[in-house]
């Protein structure tokens, strides 16, 4: 059954055009510099068609010499950042039948294991990851700041271990946007928008990794710590300058604030906590960065 919809006609300058249904747009993944084909029929019509490039798989085999769990789990990890649909690891030693590392990896599953070869699938695609995964990366280190105050060291590594599984998903998702110009536009990112996610996405890993292991009965401390990653989601979700300018005015007055509440701290907790401060300055410096480069980007094409 052919479903028909009137569309106006617009003109801007000496181009003619007409919006595409989101709808549309959004079943057949079409973004700007997607590919579209025009088929003219015999009584006038025109027809649009998606242009589909076929997706191929990823299989990699990986023979190793050593399988202890360490150098197994960069292999691991490896292969899923690099976006491999499936990949086997053999060995003529035996492989170690737990594997911890897997829990971190969303979409990865062991669909084969004998004792000297595991094969792992990966049912993510990358399609279905969310935009906002470095906002969601942001708001467990905002619960991690509200755990600054206890020693439930559970919930703590519950939460670091959620960073991770984040982070290494975002990880996927920036190689396949460097690697695949396609996915790029999709994503509508440049190649230096991948890195500077990249940077970013570091920078939280370490930020999570010293809040873990941080404590501070210093509750003023901790609301500033807690506002001032709050103030680092808006700046990354707004991306405009008053907001990151915000963002670096913070970072002095929590680095000042903190410098008074040192003698209350363990030495090791304060350099931690001075290092997250830093960090944040350092992601502020890397969104005013982008900022200018976007806005440099747009003026050469106008």
């Amino acid at each position: 059954m052919i479903n028909m919809e009137t569309r106006k006609v617009q003109k801007s300058g000496k181009g003619i055009f007409i919006y595409l249904p989101i709808d549309w747009c959004r079943e057949f993944k079409i973004t700007r510099g997607s590919t579209v084909n025009l088929i003219k029929g015999t009584r006038g019509e025109l027809i649009l068609v998606p242009f589909k490039i076929k997706e191929e798989k990823k299989i990699f085999v990986i023979k190793m010499r050593d399988v202890s769990p360490k150098i197994l789990d960069k292999a691991i990890v490896s292969s899923y950042i690099v976006g491999a649909n499936e990949f086997n690891i053999q060995s003529e030693k035996i492989i170690p039948s737990k594997l911890d590392v897997q829990k971190y990896l969303v979409g990865l599953e062991l669909s084969q294991a004998t004792e000297n070869s595991v094969t792992f699938t990966s049912t993510m695609k990358l399609e279905d990851v969310e935009e906002k995964i470095i906002m969601s990366i942001i708001r467990k280190i905002i619960a991690l700041t509200e755990h600054l105050d206890t020693k439930n060291f559970e919930a703590k590594r519950r939460l670091e271990d959620d960073v991770d599984r984040s982070r290494l998903l975002l990880d996927r998702t920036m190689h396949q946007a460097l690697t695949d110009p396609s996915y790029r536009r999709e994503l509508e990112l440049t190649t230096v928008g991948c890195v500077h996610i990249i940077q970013i996405n570091r920078l939280l890993e370490r930020i999570s990794d010293y809040l873990a292991l941080s404590h501070s009965d210093d509750k003023k401390l901790n609301e500033d710590l807690r506002n001032l990653m709050g103030m680092l989601f808006l700046s990354l979700s707004e991306k405009n300058q008053k907001r990151i300018e915000s963002l670096f005015i913070a970072t002095s007055v929590c680095m000042k604030k903190l410098e008074r509440a040192k003698k209350k701290l363990d030495e090791r907790d304060y350099i931690r906590l001075k290092r997250v401060v830093e960090h944040v300055e350092d992601i502020a410096e890397i969104l005013l960065d982008d900022l200018f480069y976007n806005n440099m980007v747009q003026f050469e094409l106008k």
